[in-house]
């Protein structure tokens, strides 16, 4: 009897205990239930846009202690498992020389990898600025030397960053269809439109980025247009170079490289060169002025190191143009009124070379010489940015062309030591290219008055019969 209740006992033990095991089953599906609908409810919400003031205050506070010194953004969107969205961001600021810059992006996309924000770090994948517009301002006339250009440093971008709650990684910074312009009071000096910019972004002893730059179409000094421009960039902390610049300019090509520090506002080196650029297409499409002109233009320059300044670049080089056919420009206009020689309408030149000196901010062309038809010349001037010129000429006609011109008119000119045949004319010209003033020597003038007064003398009494 005994040990039939002892196996009863165990049978009801073994039952309850597995009666128990199941009931603590139906407790753990369930807490497995809620944990899992949780990571659902959590993965779906991570695809939920929300905005954050409190970041977008965060954001505008590291631009502001960074280098700007008025940023706003209009809208911060965060998805959790997508990325960061920004809306019409805009910057503005100053520098003690007095240029001006301002920076509108209508909007900017940050992704980045999710997990590591459990660890507090945000490694960026990539920051893309989506049609934006950088806009620099120079000034009329610089502030004067007492107020020198500070020195570009990361210094203040790494501090402001120190308060943001995450260790923060970027891997690749994308600019997408971009402008970037740089005017003088009405003069645009450079306007560049369709901007494409990507670039890696490295901590090799210091902040590193590498990638390549495309632009639609270049603009310089309201005069020449480049287009499909394309070069590598490295920037290296202060340390920016260009290489492998190309672009296509009127049928040709230029090209070219430099490099500087921005922490010491100094251009290191820099060259470029053109080949082969057609004047005809640049003189149509510019609307350069009235009449019509062709050639080939080739030209170098290489730039010495020199401070970061429009008016502080210096450099040296050479151009040449070939075939060169000149009809009804205004300077030859201008010149037909004074010396009265129809045939200067239309002009060719074989080629036409000069050597190219930039200084305080003009291009100063030396032992300029023209071979050609029906005159050579030589001159010396300079122009400027604004594409005003001031250029002293001396030109010698050929024997063969000056006996096709009037007696009156051969006089008038002046003659040419060692040969007889050939005579000459000095003057000099300034303005624009749509608008030269050109003043002879005065010695033609006179000549010119007293030869008109004696052939109208002659007429007279040819007609009274004297």
């Amino acid at each position: 009897m005994q040990f039939d209740r002892l196996k009863f006992d165990a049978k009801r033990n073994a039952r309850k205990f597995v009666q128990g095991f199941l009931g603590s089953g139906k407790i753990f599906r369930m807490g497995a239930l809620c944990f899992a609908g949780l990571l659902v409810i959590v993965f779906v919400l991570g695809f939920v846009p929300f905005s954050s003031p409190v970041l977008k205050q965060k954001v505008e506070n590291i631009i502001n202690e960074s280098f700007a010194e008025s940023c706003s953004i209009e809208k911060l969107t965060v998805t959790l498992w997508a990325g960061v969205t920004v809306k019409k961001v805009q910057c503005a600021w100053r520098d003690p020389t007095g240029v001006f810059y301002s920076c509108t992006v209508p909007e900017a996309g940050i992704s980045y990898h999710a997990l590591p924000l459990i660890f507090k770090q945000l490694i960026i994948k990539n920051i893309t600025l989506e049609h934006p517009c950088f806009m620099c301002k120079l000034p009329a006339q610089p502030l004067g030397a007492d107020k020198p250009r500070g020195p570009f440093s990361m210094d203040k971008f790494t501090d402001a960053l120190a308060g943001f709650p995450y260790k923060v990684l970027i891997s690749n910074i994308t600019l997408s269809k971009a402008r970037i312009s740089v005017t003088q009071e009405r003069s645009v000096i450079m306007d560049c439109s369709g901007v494409g910019l990507s670039m890696k972004v490295g901590f090799d002893r210091g902040l590193t980025l590498k990638g390549s730059c495309g632009v639609d179409s270049v603009a310089l000094i309201d005069a020449w247009h480049a287009t499909d421009f394309r070069a590598g960039i490295t920037i290296n902390g202060p340390r920016i170079a260009v290489d492998d610049c190309k672009a296509d300019c009127y049928g040709g090509r230029i090209s070219f490289k430099a490099a500087a520090d921005l922490s010491r506002s100094l251009l290191e080196n820099a060259s470029m060169a053109a080949a082969h650029v057609k004047l005809d297409r640049w003189y149509a499409d510019e609307k350069a002025g009235p009449g019509r002109l062709s050639g080939k233009l080739d030209m170098s320059m290489t730039f010495e190191q020199s401070a970061l300044d429009m008016d502080s670049l210096k450099a040296r080089g050479t151009a040449a143009i070939t075939n060169v056919a000149a009809n009804d420009l205004p300077i030859q206009r201008n010149l037909l009124v004074i010396l009265a020689i129809p045939k200067l309408a239309t002009m060719h030149f074989s080629r036409i070379s000069t050597d190219l000196h930039l200084e305080k901010g003009k291009i100063y062309n030396e032992k300029a010489r023209g071979e050609g038809d029906p005159m050579d010349f030589t001159a010396e001037g300079r122009v400027d940015m604004k594409g005003h010129f001031s250029e002293r000429i001396n030109a010698e006609f050929s024997g063969d062309f000056m006996r096709t011109l009037p007696q009156f008119v051969q006089k008038s000119l002046l003659s040419v030591e060692g040969d007889p045949d050939k005579r000459a004319f000095n003057c000099s010209v300034s303005g624009t290219f749509k608008n030269p003033h050109v003043s002879v020597d005065q010695r033609i003038v006179n000549r010119a008055v007293g030869n008109v007064i004696d052939e109208i003398g002659k007429g007279l009494g040819k007609l009274f019969g004297k």
